[in-house]
């Protein structure tokens, strides 16, 4: 009798513990921040810009459409930034890259003379220094090459985040501007706040109708002068 109701006793204190620490965990995980408590609202605007909210019944962050005006205080520009202040525990801690190796244990050693890449046993060092082969400069010099070519020659490219925000390119074939989504990082230089701006940068590098015809009546009518002077110069 004694010793199921030890046991008995045991079962009840392992059930309580279990559960304090499930509240505590819960409480933990409530956000400290107050913007995570305010509502999402997209605001009276319509200048939709993807932005991400936290959800306080699903207890994550989640995106929506932010008008551009008014609205609350829990928006925020990218997902990241919404889990660092609604959902700290949920980033990955950051690892710190190691900055010496033990004595014996081989790393790459650069050579200065040809650019190759060659394996051999050092001491502890701060830094393994690799110079670049000859496919990585090659691959830099071809980058460069692509920069020179104008930025309105360039295809529309959103990049590789997920802010996304309304922009404008030029489109070289049919030589007007067009919109686009823009994820926020990355891409190329032929990219606009405005449709305005678009025309303004590229389509005054591209020769007007009114321009060609001005320029081919003028260039007539030089020719039609012409003809009339030259027999003048040859008569005796």
């Amino acid at each position: 009798m004694r010793s199921s109701t030890v046991a008995f006793v045991v079962l009840l204190c392992a059930m309580a513990s279990e559960t304090g620490v499930a509240s505590e965990a819960s409480e933990a995980r409530v956000p400290a921040n107050p913007k995570c408590h305010e509502r999402q609202d997209s605001g009276p605007c319509h200048q939709w810009v993807l932005k991400y909210f936290y959800h306080k019944r699903a207890n994550r962050c989640r995106k929506f459409y932010y008008g551009g005006c008014g609205g609350t205080n829990n928006r925020f520009d990218t997902e990241r930034l919404c889990h660092e202040a609604c959902e700290p525990h949920k980033l990955k801690p950051k690892i710190a890259k190691p900055t010496k190796l033990a004595i014996g244990e081989p790393r790459v050693k650069s050579s200065r003379t040809r650019g190759e890449e060659t394996s051999a046993a050092f001491g502890s060092v701060e830094t393994n220094e690799i110079l670049p082969t000859r496919e990585k400069i090659e691959r830099k010099e071809k980058n460069h090459r692509i920069e020179e070519v104008s930025a309105c020659e360039r295809p529309a490219d959103e990049g590789s985040c997920y802010d996304y925000k309304l922009r404008w390119y030029y489109n070289s074939t049919d030589k007007t501007c067009h919109h686009f989504w823009y994820g926020g990082c990355g891409g190329n230089a032929n990219r606009f706040p405005n449709k305005t701006d678009c025309i303004r940068s590229c389509s005054s590098s591209e020769p007007s109708g009114k321009s060609l015809i001005f320029a081919f009546a003028r260039t007539y009518v030089v020719f039609c002068l012409l003809l009339k002077l030259l027999p003048l110069s040859y008569t005796v």
